[in-house]
């Protein structure tokens, strides 16, 4: 077994923030509705196990009622939206917080063969809505001294059905939504990404760590910016003084409402997303090139 870290993370680090030099170059989105109920074929079962075992009730009428799409389909069509005017991608990773309901099939695996320029592809799963930041930061680092016509993309995902009852206090998404950004390398005298992510913050702090973050941001550049706030950031009044214009996401986006919303917007962006639950804040800030 061998075992590796990043090698830039220290010394790409500036206070709370480090510098990814790439920047979004393209986006694509898409909403599905589902294909009907999947066939059993023993996913059933293996639904039931998987459920029980953590405890939790499984419904047996599931599958036969659930209008499932998978996230194999979901991630090779926002993929085939995205590279129709991006070169081939070098890298895809995939982000998620809820399991593919259709686990018969790996989007990964697929998008390999699928993808044009056959990418290797990652998929970065349990950590809630900060799956897509260290998505990004995996990304990011396969584009370090890269040609400026190399090409990663980060994919988003979110898929509506879980075969587990589910807590009132627990968010869970209300449609399948796929969003995805190809990045390319930062070029001389280009603004990369700045990204924050912190660990163990106490749902007291958060609001003041995330004001802290945000005066970083504004000292790095000194340029306003529109914030684009995940359902349980705490915008306070401070936090929301900060920004010339706050985006607030509703909860029925779980992974994908920030990145949805931000590919709409032009300027400078910050995007931010708290999990109380896991107690991890994320912030970036970026320059869309589309």
């Amino acid at each position: 077994m061998f075992t590796t870290v990043a090698p830039r993370l220290a010394a790409d680090r500036t206070g709370l923030l480090r510098v990814l030099p790439v920047r979004p170059a393209a986006s694509a989105v898409r909403t599905f509705r589902g294909n009907g109920p999947i066939e059993d074929d023993g996913l059933d079962r293996y639904l039931a196990d998987m459920v029980g075992a953590y405890g939790r009730s499984y419904d047996p009428e599931f599958l036969a009622r659930a209008q499932v799409t998978s996230y194999t389909t979901m991630a090779s069509a926002v993929v085939a939206e995205l590279t129709s005017g991006v070169d081939a991608l070098r890298r895809i990773v995939l982000a998620f917080a809820t399991p593919d309901i259709d686990s018969r099939a790996s989007a990964g695996c697929y998008l390999v063969e699928a993808a044009p320029g056959r990418p290797t592809v990652f998929c970065v799963s349990d950590q809630g809505v900060t799956a897509p930041f260290t998505a990004l930061r995996l990304a990011a680092d396969h584009l370090h001294d890269a040609p400026a016509d190399a090409r990663t993309a980060v994919v988003v995902l979110d898929q509506r059905n879980l075969p587990w009852e589910v807590d009132a206090a627990e968010r869970v998404p209300a449609e399948d939504i796929a969003v995805a950004y190809a990045f390319r390398p930062t070029a001389p005298g280009d603004a990369g990404v700045l990204l924050g992510q912190r660990t163990e913050v106490d749902p007291a702090a958060a609001a003041a760590l995330l004001a802290d973050v945000l005066d970083e941001i504004s000292a790095h550049d000194g340029r306003p910016f529109e914030l684009v706030a995940g359902y349980d950031v705490p915008v306070t009044a401070e936090v929301a003084l900060r920004a010339e214009r706050v985006h607030r996401v509703a909860p029925g986006a779980l992974c994908t409402g920030i990145w949805t919303t931000a590919r709409n917007l032009t300027g400078r962006t910050v995007l931010a997303e708290y999990d109380p639950v896991l107690r991890y804040l994320n912030v970036l800030a970026w320059d869309p090139t589309w």
